[in-house]
């Protein structure tokens, strides 16, 4: 079982990035334009990548049974 300092340093980098964006917006070095920007290459680049490589890596998605109980499943219940 983890300790509490081992979380807290798996915990620590995601707030440091929260703090690191509320200083850039504080002192008006991060602007709207530029958080629209980023926000397009999140969406348009870096959220497809994630997803390739969670699917392209997953042993579960050898076993036929997987690929064809999902659609099946969302069909159904629609």
């Amino acid at each position: 079982m983890p300790s509490y300092w081992q979380l807290l340093a798996l915990v620590a980098p995601v707030f440091v990035l929260f703090a690191l964006g509320a200083l850039l917006r504080r002192t008006c070095r991060l602007t709207d334009e530029s958080e629209a920007a980023m926000l397009r290459i999140y969406v348009n680049f870096f959220y497809p990548a994630l997803i390739l490589k969670s699917v392209l890596g997953n042993a579960a998605l050898r076993d036929p049974a997987n690929l064809l109980w999902p659609p099946v499943a969302g069909f159904v219940t629609i």
